[in-house]
């Protein structure tokens, strides 16, 4: 079972769907072996996702 996968029955169990946004933020959170802060996490997605507000981070957050 690939990465992909995984989230995509992490989101299934919760009764979500898997998008695009979520996966981005999935891939940051298993990139990085330190921990970081929500608002770090928000300034990095930030540039690769353009219309990224900060509260779907912390509600992605809370499910993951």
């Amino acid at each position: 079972m690939n990465q992909i996968d995984i989230l995509k029955n992490v989101l299934k169990n919760e009764g979500l769907r898997y998008t695009q946004q979520r996966q981005i933020i999935w891939d940051e959170i298993r990139s990085s072996t330190e921990h970081r802060d929500a608002e770090e996490i928000y300034l990095i997605i930030k540039k690769k996702i353009r219309l990224m507000y900060p509260e779907r981070l912390f509600i992605a957050l809370l499910m993951f």
